[in-house]
């Protein structure tokens, strides 16, 4: 269970509509508007600790590796020991002046945090996730 709300927390991340092949896809809100923050990017660290990261229910996260795109979409591939394999997309807003930064959920979930020098440090749950660029 743990697997599935990290999944929809961290990416899941997308307001979504229909086109005209009636698919879904992410909408983007806010557009990004610094093109630094596009590129590749792999989660570093949970509080301060590297993975693998054991979570409180035993499961072990091994690695995030996400995408960001000049239209503001965000993919990420989420993995586990137990071998589960997640893929979510997503929306990632920035405010250069601020540094903020916003990743919205297909589930509501808005998770906040800061961008600087290739390095996403997100508040997810409580936690410190630091993602870095690569």
């Amino acid at each position: 269970m743990r697997r599935l709300a990290i999944a929809a927390l961290v990416v899941g991340l997308a307001a979504c509509s229909s086109n005209d092949n009636n698919s879904v896809e992410p909408v983007n809100t806010l557009a990004i508007t610094n093109a630094a923050v596009v590129g590749e990017y792999t989660l570093r660290t949970i509080d301060g600790k590297p993975l693998p990261y054991t979570f409180p229910d035993g499961s072990v996260l091994t690695g995030i590796a996400s995408s960001v795109t000049a239209d503001g979409k965000v993919r990420s591939v989420i993995q586990y020991a137990d071998g589960f394999v997640g893929v979510d997309l997503g929306t990632y807003t920035f405010d250069p002046a601020t540094g903020a930064c916003v990743i919205t959920g297909a589930n509501g979930a808005i998770v906040f945090g800061t961008y600087k020098d290739g390095v996403s440090t997100l508040n997810v749950g409580g936690q410190t996730w630091v993602y870095a660029k690569f």
